[in-house]
């Protein structure tokens, strides 16, 4: 075995270079994208609740919910279509403003030329598919808009014909298996007593003479979530999907330590999630973690987890692991209605932080030599059952790279 003394002139500059700051142990990484295809859709009755002539502090509350369910929480990019040009049929400038002081990149637009290639460049759509000289999207571009994992806020009630109006709301409704009537219900206001997320310190919202919405079959994760007081469909959502809000990221710890991976979801509920590992390395199957110990294919314990079920994965990498490549870590989330897999994190050891204290320093090399000197067996860098120079060159070369 090399001792510590003969190597020291190898390392001198690296020792004295200072210390070297370690990533975080655990880093998170939040993506504003969505992980998997199908968004969600809330369908209204009436376009004046968030028109100039109606709107006011209840209203603008509602629309920044909308936003923030359509868009699973975050402040993303929305298109509002004009239904026209009159009080009764924009979109009152107090709205827009909330939703612009709340972080939404917001476009208004009277076009009715949308393609879902175009709409792609938003998290969320607010229009009403209608008829006659009013701007409107296509049926089938809206609804592949919403297969890609866009949110649409789709409203009726925007006045003239009623049954003319609900045939081209219906358009797109009917692909969810819900239903506009072709009449108007002559309400001027709706009592909210849903616990919606969409409704969320909403009282009352002002409407006119909008058009009851109804569920035409059974469906998951498609629900009537508000009615007015003879009983009609108000308020719908289409909520089928399980997304991926914000995906795991790369992980380091010491050798000693632990790290944490989480993920964040969203879709119909209740949430079920189940972690997974690969236990011979990034080209195998996926396995289920299980709580404490879990072992190679070869049978050694290579990590221990807790939390395997939660949207937080706690691990902490047992010996065994050191020996081998760093292990890649997942989460399968389960919604109501469907599941999604997130992206897979990586977790590193890093043995420069030989006294596990977040940096890598001086300190941690005298700490090294002083056990390397000893033969002890902490200084065992390549974790394979002795102390040589070969653990010597392993951490040295950690140290030089700061981890």
């Amino acid at each position: 075995m090399r001792r510590a003394g003969e190597m020291l002139s190898h390392v001198a500059a690296v020792v004295r270079s200072g210390a070297r700051a370690l990533a975080p142990l655990v880093a998170v990484l939040a993506v504003s994208g969505r992980a998997n295809a199908d968004g969600r859709i809330v369908l209204a009755h009436d376009v004046n609740t968030l028109a100039t002539n109606r709107a006011g502090t209840a209203e603008t509350r509602f629309a920044l919910n909308v936003a923030e369910w359509l868009c699973y929480g975050k402040p993303g990019r929305i298109l509002l279509v004009q239904a026209g040009t009159d009080p009764e049929r924009d979109y009152a400038p107090v709205v827009v403003q909330a939703l612009q002081r709340a972080g939404y990149g917001v476009v208004l637009s009277d076009s009715a030329a949308w393609t879902a290639k175009q709409l792609a460049e938003f998290d969320a759509v607010f229009v009403g598919i209608i008829f006659g000289g009013y701007s409107s999207i296509p049926a089938d571009e809206l609804a592949a808009f919403v297969t890609a994992g866009g949110g649409v806020y789709c409203f009726g009630g925007v006045g003239g014909l009623a049954a003319p109006e609900a045939d081209a709301l219906n358009s797109f409704a009917v692909r969810y298996d819900l239903s506009f009537s072709g009449t108007y219900n002559f309400l001027s206001s709706v009592a909210i007593n849903s616990s919606h997320p969409i409704f969320s310190g909403v009282p009352t919202l002002s409407c006119v003479w909008g058009q009851d919405i109804a569920i035409t079959a059974p469906r998951c994760g498609v629900s009537i979530v508000q009615r007015n007081e003879t009983g009609g469909g108000v308020y719908a959502v289409v909520d089928t999907a399980t997304v991926i809000v914000d995906e795991p990221g790369p992980a380091t710890t010491c050798r000693s330590g632990d790290a944490s991976f989480t993920v964040n979801a969203g879709g119909a509920g209740p949430l079920s999630y189940q972690w997974q590992w690969q236990p011979a390395g990034t080209s195998t199957a996926w396995v289920a973690l299980t709580a404490g110990d879990n072992a190679d294919v070869g049978g050694a314990p290579v990590v221990n987890a807790s939390g395997v079920q939660g949207n937080v994965l706690r691990v902490r990498p047992l010996p065994a692991y050191l020996a081998t490549a760093p292990r890649a870590f997942r989460c399968a989330v389960t919604g109501g209605c469907a599941g999604v897999t997130s992206a897979a994190a990586v977790l590193t050891v890093c043995p420069a932080d030989f006294d596990c204290n977040g940096s890598t320093t001086g300190d941690d090399f005298d700490a090294f030599v002083a056990a390397f000197e000893r033969g002890d067996i902490s200084a065992d860098i390549d974790a394979n059952g002795f102390v040589n120079g070969d653990d010597f060159d392993a951490f040295i070369a950690g140290f030089e790279n700061g981890c």
